[in-house]
């Protein structure tokens, strides 16, 4: 009986460095899965970066926008219709506009 506990503890280390070893290489859980999911957290990181460039490049054109009182008079003449003396209006019926914010 004795002699039966000591074979267990002896080859104890070993069962559990194959059981931790699989443990790590599951691709459910292990390594694989954290290095799936550093990838994600990287890719991610860079859309957000390139989301908020591209934020901020809008709220700048904006704000230049909204400061400039020509372009919100060109915004108003144009969706009345309206024109100066010296203006030829042309209208498209193709609205790049809708077609951007769809």
């Amino acid at each position: 009986m004795r002699r039966l506990g000591w074979y267990f503890l002896k080859f104890a280390p070993y069962a559990l460095f194959v059981a931790m070893s699989g443990a790590a290489l599951n691709t459910s859980t292990g390594i694989p899965a954290w290095l799936r999911l550093e990838k994600d957290y990287k890719e991610t990181q860079v859309r957000i970066k390139k989301t908020r460039d591209s934020l901020q490049g809008f709220i700048k054109e904006k704000e230049e926008l909204e400061n400039l009182d020509f372009e919100w008079e060109k915004l108003i003449r144009n969706e009345l219709k309206f024109s100066r003396p010296d203006e030829i209006i042309a209208v498209f019926e193709h609205d790049h506009y809708q077609e951007s914010t769809q």
